[in-house]
């Protein structure tokens, strides 16, 4: 891995609640021996050092993966400041910036039509942080929902889409969207919605 094509860190780590967090980080001082990520500090969580930490290192060929050791942590107004340890080794794991888990989500989606502005209940197929694909029961004219509006975490999200292509699948068909203009911070809460229920699946196919 190259630090010089890292765009940015994901940091896991557990709140003061116990609940599992990723804070969106940006890497500096970087050598053979330490590298220094900061990040603005959320006032519930303590870090402590000597623990070791998940960290993705979100690059521009990929996500590579990494545990590292936590050797000291400061504040510095509204930001944490995190110095670890250079792991020896990282796991490369995907192209895609944003993975997509499969999740059946009831949302509602909006599209023009000749009398003016309509919905539509639909589920989610999959859903990342880059887009989404959606199964209605209804025919509709894919390219002209414009919309969708989804709970994640108990938070109302309306997200602007772009039409991407159809497909076929065993029960039915799937519409894929892109999201466009989305803020990052309900992007953020997608990836953290998505982080969680991997997690979980993950969990469940162990006991």
């Amino acid at each position: 891995m190259n630090f010089n094509e890292v765009k940015y860190l994901k940091i896991y780590y557990q709140d003061s609640f116990g609940t599992l967090q990723v804070a969106k980080s940006t890497l500096k001082n970087y050598n053979e021996k330490s590298f220094v990520a900061i990040f603005k500090y959320d006032n519930q969580t303590i870090f402590k050092v000597s623990q070791d930490m998940r960290i993705d290192f979100v690059c521009l060929d990929g996500l590579y993966k990494s545990n590292a050791e936590l050797i000291e942590t400061r504040k510095e107004d509204i930001y944490q400041i995190l110095i670890f340890k250079t792991p020896p080794k990282y796991e490369y794991q995907q192209t895609r910036e944003y993975f997509r888990v499969k999740a059946s989500i009831l949302c509602k989606c909006f599209y023009n039509d000749e009398n003016g502005i309509e919905s539509q209940m639909g589920k989610t197929f999959d859903i990342s942080a880059n887009g989404v694909a959606i199964s209605f029961d209804e025919k509709i004219n894919p390219n002209s929902i414009f919309k969708m509006l989804i709970s994640l975490s108990e938070k109302e999200i309306s997200i602007p889409l772009k039409y991407i292509r159809h497909e076929i699948i065993d029960n039915g068909s799937i519409y894929s969207y892109a999201y466009e203009n989305l803020l990052e911070e309900e992007r953020d809460v997608i990836s953290k919605w998505c982080i969680k229920k991997q997690l979980a699946e993950r969990s469940k196919l162990m006991y």
